[in-house]
């Protein structure tokens, strides 16, 4: 109740696609969602977030939207995620799950890498570069273009 004696209603969490999670329906969805993966992880089974989304009439799109909404949620949300992660490693290296399948699943929605990482590329040859700059200096300093023999690095 407000100062006025009038009853608060909670605010629902809307989103952009026009739907609407008031916050009992999203606290339901986050026991929901641990129940499930509890079961999921009795049975070892491994899953999709679209199984249990469309199973509670959920728009899979939507939960990452409640996740950032809600705490609650979010914790069962990134729960969920670390199971189907673990799952999908975990089937891959038994041979259980087609690796090809667990890591298109892993760079899609887990923020794996498939690629060389180009930051990588890019600080070594940084580093290589700062060290090329670095032998100039001390034949420069030495004073003697003998004393630090010059040969061709970049090759």
């Amino acid at each position: 109740m407000n100062s006025q004696g009038q009853t608060e209603k909670k605010k629902s969490i809307p989103n952009s696609w026009g739907c609407t999670y008031p916050p009992d329906k999203v606290q339901e969805l986050a026991e929901s969602l641990i129940d499930w993966i509890e079961k999921q992880i009795i049975n070892e089974e491994q899953f999709l977030f679209g199984d249990w989304a469309f199973a509670n009439k959920v728009n899979p799109k939507h939960l990452t939207y409640v996740a950032n909404k809600s705490q609650s949620f979010k914790d069962a949300y990134l729960l969920a995620k670390a199971y189907q992660e673990h799952m999908l490693c975990k089937g891959s290296l038994h041979k259980q799950l087609d690796s090809s399948f667990s890591k298109f699943m892993l760079v899609n929605n887990h923020d794996y890498t498939s690629s060389p990482d180009k930051d990588r590329d890019s600080e070594l040859e940084n580093d290589f570069s700062h060290f090329m700059k670095h032998i100039k200096q001390l034949r420069q300093n030495n004073g003697s273009e003998g004393a630090i023999p010059e040969t061709d690095l970049s090759a």
